[in-house]
């Protein structure tokens, strides 16, 4: 009988764990009521055209201070629009990889293949992502100097830390309980 509990306790906190994901792949709902998507389309970030417009004037703030060359501009301007446009196809298809997977997680009869299927598909898209923006990254190394990547890299650091307080400050962690 303790062993028939503690195997099912076990079924159950792993399927948990294993659901969490899932959860958060749903669709959260925006101000106005209607469910979005996070990502590029608007979300926390604004509207794509003020998007734009921001990362203009970072990359006129950046060039400015690497002191870029014309061609070193033109180079890393075609990148950028063309990183653009496929980290834009494959955000599309993480996104659609989750709804099908919330789906699937709704469906009265859980398709346990399905689901485990849907998963890898969305793993391996999430790893084209991150070689595109490892790629990327290297594409830049090409363009700059050593110097100027030196200082390019160092302003991304900065950058980051500032996006990580920023977020902290719209979401803190949850308070540390007393030990008390």
């Amino acid at each position: 009988m303790n062993r028939k509990f503690f195997v099912v306790t076990v079924v159950v906190l792993w399927g948990g764990l294993c659901l969490a994901p899932g959860v958060s792949a749903q669709p959260r709902a925006g101000l106005d009521g209607r469910f979005r998507e996070k990502g590029f389309q608007g979300g926390p970030l604004g509207n794509n055209e003020e998007f734009a417009k921001r990362r203009e004037q970072h990359f006129e703030e950046m060039a400015k201070e690497l002191n870029l060359t014309d061609e070193q501009r033109e180079k890393i301007e075609a990148h950028r629009q063309q990183n653009a446009e496929e980290v834009k196809a494959l955000m599309e298809q993480i996104s659609q990889k989750r709804r099908a997977i919330g789906a699937e997680l709704q469906q009265p009869q859980l398709d346990w293949d399905k689901v485990k299927q849907l998963h890898g598909q969305l793993k391996e898209l999430i790893l084209k992502r991150e070689d595109l923006m490892f790629s990327g990254i290297l594409k830049i190394r090409e363009i700059l100097t050593t110097e100027q990547f030196m200082m390019f890299h160092e302003k991304m650091g900065q950058m980051r830390k500032m996006w990580k307080e920023k977020g902290e400050k719209r979401m803190p962690p949850p308070p540390l309980e007393d030990p008390d």
